[in-house]
């Protein structure tokens, strides 16, 4: 599609020099994702680590509470 569309600029003299390069690498959209990405980090990191839990119960690193343990009945 690219193709037709140079083509058809081309024959009325019309040109575009500006480069191909995708929105999701624009500096601005970048920090954007750096950003994002930090506030994560500072959120695992304020709750804790939920692997350095004890034991192999299941933990809740949100609440920092154990799921209880059901026991099967046969």
């Amino acid at each position: 599609m690219l193709h037709l569309s140079t083509e058809f600029k081309a024959q009325f003299g019309v040109t575009a020099h500006k480069p191909q390069e995708h929105h999701e690498v624009q500096p601005s959209s970048v920090k954007k994702q750096h950003e994002a990405v930090n506030k994560i980090k500072a959120v695992i990191l304020n709750h804790g680590n939920p692997f350095d839990a004890d034991g192999d119960q299941l933990y809740n690193f949100m609440t920092h509470a154990y799921v209880p343990q059901k026991k099967v009945c046969h």
